[in-house]
């Protein structure tokens, strides 16, 4: 069942309880006030008959009778019985109705006041206190025209209940059509949209409903989508180049060197290059893994408790043990033992891929090859890597943690651009942040802030 049905289905729901609940209450209240308004008649007639049959001496029941069928007022098939304290019959209004069950008057002596139906006649039976004595009367008759009426009010309320399901079946289709008509047009636009037309956006009318919101919603995904496929493009495209050079390079540098005979000196120069250029592929290669793993969705149930001090200082040995040549120093501001404060969770190879990473760039980028790492402890985990190096120019920063840029002064330093969109993924992984500062000339400060355990 689609949305536009099931809205004209629960429509016609809610109006049909609606309508079921006011017809009952309409047709309970009149058939109770029918009821009680014919029973306070039949005791208004009783009582008046009682009363000329014991206050006028000379009228006998005879002339009585005659009295009560002849009054214009008289009730359809009324007939009354009226009993003395001995529950002896002394005025019946007809010999054609049977008298009632005595249990009725058991009731009335009892109960002073009764009422109960029989043979479809209702009837009314109460007693009256008179100076001649206790009497009992017990009169009943047919309300055909309230019954009538009620009938009539009953067939009426039925009709009324299936014309207006019929109207609100109707009408809920109509207005769940009008409702819903701008959300199919959203539908429409968006199922034009495919990866050839991606700057297509989806048009925004009434920008305070939620179709709107929807719409806004959609256009935002969009943005989200065409931001992604043009970084894809990108990035497949610098990969490529990035492949793609140092292949040409060895295939050339294998074609020239079989175009004669060699000496060996030149063979094992050539070889060294070539050496040289496979590294630097799988290198690349190793940064793409890495970078792919980020990019990756990392269940956090996969981090483990990390000890802060201990993770800098096996990336630090790990990396002087491969580049002797660097000099990186480490100031470790307000350490405390409290594990909580000094340990992050995560995962360590990630992790450790980052500050690696951001050690590497450090001195790779400064003429002394020398950078610090300062540690600070006091109110949250900072974490600054600090370079007197070349620096990076303003225009260059916003671009800096793309995958595969490289800012102009940097195009002699050996890299692939990949190392700092993977340390940026891999911190937002962790829930930090990393940003930069820097001064061209004067050298630049990535400061990094986790979350410790006692964050979390």
């Amino acid at each position: 069942m689609n949305i536009k049905k099931y809205l004209a289905f629960q429509f016609s729901i809610i109006v049909a309880v609606i309508l079921l609940i006011f017809s009952y209450l309409v047709y309970h209240n009149s058939s109770l006030f029918r009821h009680t308004e014919f029973y306070e008649r039949l005791k208004e007639k009783g009582f008046t008959i009682t009363e000329l049959l014991l206050e006028e001496s000379e009228i006998d029941t005879a002339f009585l009778m005659t009295i009560e069928r002849n009054n214009l007022n008289v009730l359809h098939q009324q007939r009354i019985f009226i009993y003395d304290e001995n529950k002896k019959l002394i005025y019946r209004s007809s010999a054609d109705f049977i008298e009632p069950d005595k249990k009725y008057l058991d009731r009335v002596i009892t109960n002073k006041e009764i009422e109960f139906n029989e043979d479809e006649a209702e009837f009314a039976g109460f007693e009256i206190d008179h100076s001649k004595g206790h009497f009992y009367v017990i009169i009943g008759a047919l309300d055909e025209t309230g019954i009538k009426n009620v009938d009539f009010l009953r067939s009426l309320l039925g009709i009324i209940f299936i014309l207006s399901l019929i109207v609100t079946g109707f009408l809920g289709w109509f207005f769940a059509s009008r409702a819903l008509s701008p959300m199919v047009e959203v539908i429409d636009e968006v199922d034009q949209i495919t990866a050839k037309n991606l700057h297509k956006r989806v048009k925004v009318r009434n920008s305070k409903d939620e179709i709107a919101h929807l719409a806004i919603t959609f256009n935002e995904m969009l943005d989200r989508l065409e931001g992604t496929f043009i970084m894809q493009k990108i990035f497949v495209s610098n990969a490529s180049h990035e492949f793609r050079t140092p292949l040409t390079v060895m295939k050339g540098q294998i074609e020239v060197l079989l175009m004669q005979n060699r000496s060996e000196e030149d063979y094992i120069k050539t070889l060294k290059s070539i050496n040289e250029d496979i590294n630097n592929l799988s290198n690349l290669l190793q940064g793409l893994s890495e970078l792919a793993k980020a990019n990756a969705d990392f269940p956090n149930n996969n981090f483990d408790e990390i000890a802060v001090v201990d993770l800098l200082l096996d990336a630090r040995s790990e990396l002087l043990k491969n580049k002797p040549n660097y000099s990186i120093e480490l100031d470790i501001q307000n350490f405390t033992e409290d594990e909580a404060s000094s340990a992050i969770m995560g995962n360590l190879a990630l992790i450790k891929s980052a500050i690696t990473n951001l050690m590497d760039n450090a001195c790779k980028f400064s003429p002394d090859m020398k950078m610090i790492v300062s540690v600070d402890f006091s109110n949250q985990l900072i974490i600054r890597f600090i370079d007197k190096g070349i620096g990076i120019s303003d225009e260059e920063m916003n671009h800096i943690f793309e995958p595969f840029y490289r800012g102009n002064d940097t195009r002699n330093i050996s890299g692939h651009g990949i190392g700092l969109s993977l340390v940026k993924r891999i911190i937002e992984l962790h829930n930090g942040t990393v940003t930069v500062q820097s001064k061209q000339g004067e050298g630049t400060i990535f400061t990094v802030i986790l979350p410790t355990l006692s964050d979390i």
